[in-house]
């Protein structure tokens, strides 16, 4: 998750700047939600799990 941070981190300041074009951070901003929601324990939200009486 580390680099994915800083690559959308890094992406920010140049999508700011006109460096890289807004589509490309797009991907890196889609890239780094996908990752946060990966990791359950970095959501916010209870892992829980259940078994079926069957």
């Amino acid at each position: 998750m580390g680099v994915i941070r800083k690559d959308f981190k890094r992406g920010k300041e140049l999508v700011g700047k006109g460096h890289i074009s807004r589509t490309d951070f797009d991907k890196l901003e889609a890239e780094f939600t996908s990752a946060r929601r990966a990791q359950p324990g970095q959501t916010g939200f209870a892992v829980h799990h259940t078994e079926s009486p069957f």
